[in-house]
């Protein structure tokens, strides 16, 4: 059975993301290393995985990486770096029956009781009745806090530099609203 991850924020190919963002690494290189190795440890090819933004920095670097990765990911289109992937999947068909693109900024999926947006959003349709919020973008300055919000910061910084399993988040969000209870 195949499982579902969100995930934000790689910057493959952005060298100054390791400034910006503080990242552990000592080169560009040894980054994407880790990350395409911890994305594969965790994600299945038969996985589906949602890329909320900021996932190049270039179009080269994003075709590169793609072949490397597993999964069958779904791209949300919020950067100019982030439409250079309409551009690979429209001129490289051997990727085009595996991934999706979607161009809305705000998606809910009902089926998982999730809504999906690059942007932290402070309020979204069903936030009081246990739909889950996953967003990047704000890779340090809003960190997920569930105890105030079902919102998840799902930068890959936050995540062992991996795409995270919606389902593990909410297994932590009806651990953490037991524990409350008791």
């Amino acid at each position: 059975m195949s499982r579902v991850f969100v995930t934000s924020d790689t910057f493959f190919g952005r060298e100054k993301i390791l400034e910006i963002a503080n990242r552990p690494f000592s080169s560009l290189a040894e980054m994407e290393r880790k990350i395409i190795a911890n994305w594969n440890r965790r994600v299945s090819k038969s996985d589906l995985v949602y890329v909320l933004g900021g996932f190049a920095w270039d179009p080269s670097t994003a075709k590169r990486v793609l072949k490397k990765l597993n999964g069958r990911l779904v791209f949300f289109i919020n950067t100019p770096s982030d439409s250079s992937i309409i551009d690979i999947l429209d001129e490289d068909h051997a990727l085009d029956d595996k991934h999706n693109i979607m161009t809305l900024g705000i998606w809910e999926d009902s089926d998982i009781n999730c809504v999906f947006c690059y942007y932290p959003l402070a309020m979204w349709e069903g936030m009081n009745k246990g739909v889950v919020h996953f967003h990047g973008y704000s890779m340090f300055s809003l960190k997920t806090d569930l105890n105030r919000f079902n919102r998840v910061n799902c930068a890959v910084d936050h995540w062992g530099w991996a795409p995270v399993e919606i389902d593990m988040i909410k297994e932590l969000i009806k651990d953490q609203k037991e524990i409350e209870t008791k």
